[in-house]
């Protein structure tokens, strides 16, 4: 586990998880994100507000984080 001490005082641990949870939530991300539709004329900033509101409104993607978080 690496530790990192913020700004704040306060230290960020971060971890590995197992595979299989790891590959959930990337499969999870790239299910919810294979909708999103863009062309070379699409603004960038939507494309990524696209990308931001669909990671973070899906009950799919939240719940594999969640297994994730728990280590």
């Amino acid at each position: 586990m690496a530790e990192f001490k913020l700004n704040s005082g306060n230290v960020l641990k971060i971890g590995l998880v197992p595979f299989a949870e790891a590959r959930a939530l990337y499969q999870a991300l790239l299910e919810e994100a294979k909708d999103i539709k863009f062309s070379t004329q699409d603004e960038f900033g939507n494309v990524f507000k696209d990308l931001f509101c669909v990671g973070f409104s899906s009950k799919k993607v939240e719940a594999c984080l969640w297994e994730c978080f728990k280590r």
